[in-house]
């Protein structure tokens, strides 16, 4: 019994002579969204949700992140935890996040010929805006651009989510070919006059090398506002007093061609 009491106190002045360090676990952190837990993808607007972690270091984000801020690109629920001396804390408190998926679309046209009738341009989502050469509202006019490479059109589309402005732009690039035909068309432009009137309330259409058999006067967007079915003349007056200044597309028929001709009508 004296042996077993002299061994305790043996270890009790040898604990006190060395004592052992209990290291304490790391307290749970807290996160703060610094913006909004609704947002756009990051890589849209260079923002998405930034959480932010009441530890000043030793963080781990459940996606991995190590940063005292993390920024969270993706839909999904999220916590941190800190780690101090190998020792973690609790996860905090989740923190929900939903990130809009967001991106602008504008399909391709490929090769168009210069006497093509006004082109629909469909970019998605709906309702954004075209920027660009050879544009007529939302349609793109070959008639009006350049031969070649040299003819880009944008497309931007915008949306609010949470505190977030998401926007986006597609860019296409068409290219305007003579097509096949071209040299029968310049030698039939040079047989062709079109041209208004003083007052411009006509457009008179001559034609010195054969009759005209058809004449067709539409807007940019390919609406008819004239029809001149079976002329058969060298010579024709339309009466255009009724439209408003601005650009035109007339089509022109012949008995085995079709000449097309953008004509401008002026202020008087």
């Amino acid at each position: 019994m004296r042996i077993r009491i002299f061994y305790f106190f043996i270890l009790i002045q040898c604990l006190f002579r060395h004592p052992v360090v209990l290291s304490q676990i790391p307290p749970t952190p807290t996160i703060t969204v610094m913006n909004s837990t609704v947002a756009c993808p990051p890589d849209i607007v260079g923002a998405g949700v930034a959480l932010l972690s009441s530890a000043s270091y030793g963080n781990l984000w459940s996606n991995g992140d190590t940063n005292q801020i993390a920024i969270i690109g993706s839909t999904g629920s999220y916590s941190v935890t800190q780690t101090i001396a190998g020792i973690t804390s609790s996860p905090s408190a989740v923190v929900s996040v939903s990130i809009h998926p967001f991106s602008v679309v504008l399909p391709p046209l490929g090769t168009v010929c210069i006497d093509d009738p006004p082109i629909l341009l469909q970019g998605t989502p709906v309702g954004g805006f075209y920027s660009g050469n050879a544009l007529s509202g939302n349609y793109f006019v070959p008639s009006l651009g350049n031969i070649g490479l040299n003819n880009v059109i944008g497309y931007q589309f915008s949306q609010v989510f949470g505190n977030d402005h998401c926007f986006d732009t597609a860019y296409i690039r068409i290219v305007i070919s003579p097509c096949v035909g071209i040299e029968e068309n310049l030698a039939l432009k040079e047989n062709v006059s079109i041209y208004f009137s003083t007052d411009y309330s006509n457009l008179v259409v001559e034609s010195k090398s054969e009759p005209i058999q058809a004449l067709h006067l539409m807007d940019l967007q390919g609406n008819e506002l004239s029809h001149y079915p079976n002329v058969l003349e060298s010579s024709v007056s339309m009466d255009v007093q009724h439209l408003p200044p601005g650009i035109y597309m007339l089509e022109l028929k012949f008995r085995s061609r079709t000449h097309r001709e953008r004509v401008i009508k002026l202020l008087r």
